[in-house]
């Protein structure tokens, strides 16, 4: 039996995950992570590089188009090279690659020239860049924080690699949030019941079906056509629930559609570009798209602090307020975790997030930067401690404070 040469391993709780081996084989592993409203199909993938590598392009094509799910991730050993995600030089099968990844529109979402493959043979350094991560073009806007893992040691000789994604609820198209297909409110009832008559056979029912059963399996094999014929109805006569088209976002502008349509464009020009000059556009395009991501992270910040700006008492609690509870309800109930403003965004515990609030709401007092009026209310407040501790050094004994409070605060 040959080994499973990919896996995912899923340890927050939070996230719902559906596994779907009718997708997969033992180098392709397909999964869907719902978190809200948002649902991503994930893909690990590792493609040997000693074979023909378009049977596994077939089967992760069928993957994408079987999981359902409009988002792909999908991360993994394709043993491809290509300067789109590091490479010195483009071989055959990272140009495949490159054509899979156009024709399903994923972006790459590797950067850098790391190596992700490192290790010694015979006394000399063996180093390349075959793990790859791919992502759909609405969820490339939401991955942070990409790299390769150089320290520490492992088992093995592919480097780890880590990245973030936000998966708060998806901005286009929103799922359904219950488990309802049907619309019933706009149900044709009369042609409900003629569909479900002619289902059972003449105006056969579940009793006149049950009757006779004699095992358990009868009886589950009843059930099943009862409901196929109850479905076959619903088919015929109710409209199904759609997804719903979220209302447009507020921090989207026109420069922003101007990079978007330029990323593309580079884009575009790729495939047809002279083999000599290929490298420049692709640079070319990757700094355009570094671009657009930089300038909708940049779009986003500036809209959020417009909106808290806008707040005041009477409305934080029917704005922000708002939006902060259903961001927690969205996520399982869990806030977000603070990160670190350096160490590219190394999320927080409890104790560094309470120093990180201290610090950020409650500085410590810098006398270099205190005003003329400040530096002499500090001068007079010390010079009235020192004489409280002068009086009870004497007496050995408490003394109420011999200044009020106008005294000290001046």
């Amino acid at each position: 039996m040959d080994p499973v040469k990919s896996a995912i391993i899923v340890i927050d709780r939070n996230l719902r995950v559906v596994g779907r081996p009718d997708l997969g084989n033992k180098n392709v592993v397909v999964m869907t992570l719902e978190s809200g409203r948002r649902r991503i199909g994930v893909i690990s993938v590792y493609l040997e590089g000693d074979r023909d590598i378009s049977p596994y392009l077939t089967t992760l094509q069928g993957a994408i188009d079987g999981v359902g799910t409009g988002e792909i991730l999908i991360a993994g050993d394709l043993n491809a090279a290509s300067p789109w995600w590091g490479c010195e030089a483009e071989d055959a099968r990272g140009a495949q690659v490159l054509d899979f990844c156009a024709q399903n529109e994923l972006e790459i979402v590797n950067t850098g020239r790391v190596p992700t493959f490192y290790t010694v043979r015979g006394g000399r350094e063996c180093t390349s860049i075959v793990d790859i991560t791919v992502c759909s073009g609405s969820l490339w806007t939401k991955v942070r924080n990409w790299r390769v893992v150089t320290e520490g040691a492992g088992l093995s000789d592919h480097r780890p690699v880590k990245f973030d994604i936000e998966i708060e609820p998806a901005g286009e198209l929103l799922s359904p949030s219950g488990t309802r297909i049907y619309n019933t409110a706009k149900a044709d009832w009369a042609a409900f019941r003629a569909s479900l008559r002619e289902s059972l056979s003449a105006g056969e029912g579940l009793c006149r079906l049950a009757e006779g059963l004699e095992s358990p399996e009868e009886l589950e094999s009843a059930v099943s056509s009862y409901t196929a014929a109850i479905l076959r109805a619903c088919e015929a006569s109710i409209p199904k629930i759609g997804p719903r088209r979220a209302a447009g976002v507020a921090w989207w502008n026109n420069g922003l559609t101007r990079l978007r349509n330029r990323a593309a464009t580079l884009r575009r020009r790729i495939a047809g570009a002279n083999p000599r000059r290929k490298q420049l556009v692709v640079d070319d395009y990757l700094k355009a798209r570094t671009e657009y991501k930089e300038a909708i992270e940049a779009a986003i910040t500036a809209s959020w602090k417009q909106f808290c700006t806008k707040q005041d008492r009477d409305t934080v609690w029917s704005g922000a307020y708002r939006i902060l509870s259903k961001c927690a309800a969205g996520g399982g109930g869990v806030e977000a975790r603070l990160r670190s403003p350096a160490g590219g965004g190394t999320p927080l515990d409890e104790e560094q997030s309470a120093e990180l609030l201290a610090q950020t709401f409650y500085p410590d007092d810098n006398p270099e930067e205190d005003t003329p009026s400040q530096s002499e209310r500090r001068e007079r407040v010390g010079r009235l401690v020192r004489e409280l501790r002068m009086v009870g050094d004497e007496t050995g004994e408490e003394r109420p404070l011999p200044f009020t409070r106008e005294v000290l605060l001046g």
